[in-house]
């Protein structure tokens, strides 16, 4: 079985690094979705074209959200499993292939999560909950991911703390390399420059949405308001 891979990108340089890390990974993905919100580079155009993917771009929106473009993604998707992957993170082909094999094993109601990353700058690790595998029905249950998250963070707990709610196992596989950067460039197209007051405030969103017993994200009036101009 393959999946569909769908990746959010504005302005990141490790782009056409990942995008040929992925190339050697075909073997287990149907469709590559690359989102797009500063769609002014075309060297990955070419590329894109020749391993069944499909590039959108989003020239309407002024600052990136993750939410946003993994919604969008979906919509472009067509597999019955899809893999959330940042344009920075190189996963390794383990993850796949643990996947797929579960998957034959009779695995069900399970939403896979990167383990974790290996920083490529010094080589420590952390937590990677923003790198996952779910079911398409599972998406489509909860309405995917919630673009209230405005910024950095919280939007990857959010939809995982869903899919728990809605009865799904959680599996942590493998491991990625993280393409280390600073924080500035982590932040330079959300909507601010504080990346602490950016978390605080998504954690306080985070927070009374678990209080609140939100079950719901955002895909449905997400499609509704966003147009995207091209896609490849």
């Amino acid at each position: 079985m393959k999946l569909d891979v769908i990746m959010p990108v504005m302005n990141k340089p490790s782009l056409e690094k990942v995008l040929t890390h992925f190339y050697t990974l075909e073997n287990y993905i149907n469709n590559l979705i690359v989102v797009d919100f500063n769609p002014q580079q075309n060297f990955h155009l070419d590329k894109l074209c020749s391993l069944n993917q499909i590039y959108v771009a989003i020239r309407s929106q002024k600052y990136f959200n993750k939410s946003l473009a993994n919604n969008i993604g979906f919509s472009k998707s067509s597999s019955e499993y899809i893999t959330f992957c940042d344009a920075d993170v190189l996963i390794e082909p383990d993850y796949f292939l643990q996947i797929k094999e579960m998957l034959n094993e009779g695995c069900k109601n399970a939403v896979f999560i990167l383990d974790h990353v290996i920083e490529t700058f010094d080589g420590t690790k952390r937590p990677a909950p923003g790198i996952c595998s779910c079911p398409r029905n599972a998406f489509i249950e909860i309405e995917g991911y919630s673009s209230e998250f405005e910024g950095w963070g919280k939007e990857d707990q959010d939809f995982l703390h869903r899919l728990r709610l809605n009865q799904m196992q959680e599996y942590r596989i493998s491991f990625g390399h993280h393409i280390s950067h600073s924080n500035e460039e982590r932040i330079k197209n959300y909507n601010g420059d504080n990346i602490s007051a950016m978390r605080n405030k998504n954690n306080i969103l985070f927070k009374n949405r678990v209080d609140n017993n939100v079950l719901r994200g955002t895909y449905v009036n997400d499609l509704q308001k966003i147009k995207y101009d091209d896609e490849f």
